[in-house]
């Protein structure tokens, strides 16, 4: 919850809404707070994915999915801008196709749509400006502690979970485009 910038005890100078999806980036903690912030979005739509997977009855497929979005998070942990742009246009197929097929989608995926955009621009902003050596806030002691998921996990999985991804990017995209272009646009007739 602190990494979404949603406890109430890491009081900000900014709207919660716009730390969220469009926050400052002036400092290397900002850069960490918007790596994080990413890691766990995907993490939570990978949760979600898996787990509206398994409850259909989709099997393995559920588990690449959930797979997808959780290495798509490490990727934007470790600020991969393929990780942001690349999740970001297979989410919004995907939620193009539940709304084309199933009339489904609102407000949680436009909610999951606008914080991975934020991604992409936390992604592009982190690689520009950690070349320009960016000064520290508060020096090492506002660094906040370590957690093993969002700090050290994504540091031991993205060297070997990358290529893995880059995969799982190509069948999610054709898998993706193949339903849109294959589906009915009004399946009740």
């Amino acid at each position: 919850m602190q990494s979404l910038g949603l406890s109430e005890s890491t009081p900000r100078s900014e709207h919660r809404l716009k730390s969220l999806f469009w926050p400052r980036v002036r400092y290397s903690e900002d850069i960490d707070l918007l790596g994080t912030q990413g890691y766990w979005a995907c993490a939570i739509l990978a949760a979600f994915t898996l787990l509206t997977g398994l409850t259909l009855r989709r099997g393995p497929l559920s588990l690449l999915d959930g797979l997808y979005f959780y290495l798509a998070g490490v990727g934007i942990r470790r600020t991969s801008r393929f990780a942001a742009i690349s999740v970001f246009l297979i989410y919004l197929l995907s939620v193009i196709a539940a709304m084309k097929i199933a009339h489904t989608g609102g407000v949680l995926s436009i909610f999951f749509l606008a914080l991975l955009l934020s991604n992409i621009r936390g992604t592009w902003l982190a690689k520009q400006l950690l070349t320009e050596q960016i000064p520290q806030q508060h020096g090492p002691a506002a660094r906040p502690p370590m957690s093993i998921f969002s700090d050290v996990l994504p540091r031991l999985v993205w060297p070997i979970g990358r290529w893995v991804y880059y995969g799982l990017t190509i069948l999610m995209f054709i898998g993706t485009a193949v339903l849109l272009l294959r589906s009915p646009t009004n399946p009740t007739q």
